[in-house]
């Protein structure tokens, strides 16, 4: 595939370490406020040393858009390293539906990799994870779930919305 056709069909979530510093690849910068279509909008809230070199990333979400809520909503992730190498693919689920008027506009979620295969063995070698390392991308590939008894897939119609909260800078004097 080339650039173009990677750009148009995925979002990509960009986290430089340690800095924490976020960057996203669409092809139309179209946000959940003014899209035709409800959406889910999501943000990076936190990058979590967890111990013994394993980094866990955690998001937050707002369904405030959807008409009706999303259940099991579930994220699939392609890890890429800083040369754009595939490191392996992984999910992750909300753990309550998200949206609707019955439902909670805000969620979250974390994504460590531990399900993928092979890391565990990576963090053996190297005393880290690859969410750890500076210029690792995440590709969110697919966000299923259940809207009105439907299977849905908010990626492929843009209804998953990255928003790149700007953190304050910190240091150290």
């Amino acid at each position: 595939m080339t650039h173009n056709v990677l750009r148009t069909t995925l979002l990509a979530l960009t986290i430089g370490l340690p800095a924490v510093a976020s960057a996203v690849e669409t092809s139309a910068p179209a946000r959940c406020d003014v899209s035709p279509q409800p959406c889910v909008s999501f943000w990076q809230r936190d990058v979590v040393l967890a111990g013994e070199g394993w980094c866990v990333v955690e998001f937050g979400f707002d369904g405030v858009g959807l008409a009706s809520p999303v259940e099991d909503l579930t994220l699939t992730v392609r890890v890429l390293d800083q040369h754009g190498k595939d490191t392996g693919r992984g999910s992750f689920r909300l753990k309550r539906a998200l949206g609707g008027p019955q439902a909670s506009r805000y969620a979250t979620a974390r994504f460590d990799g531990l399900q993928i295969p092979g890391w565990k063995e990576i963090v053996g070698r190297d005393g880290s994870s690859p969410l750890c390392s500076p210029g690792t991308t995440l590709v969110f590939e697919s966000a299923t779930g259940t809207q009105s008894g439907r299977h849905v897939d908010l990626v492929p119609h843009g209804q998953l919305q990255y928003k790149d909260l700007k953190l304050l800078n910190v240091r150290v004097k």
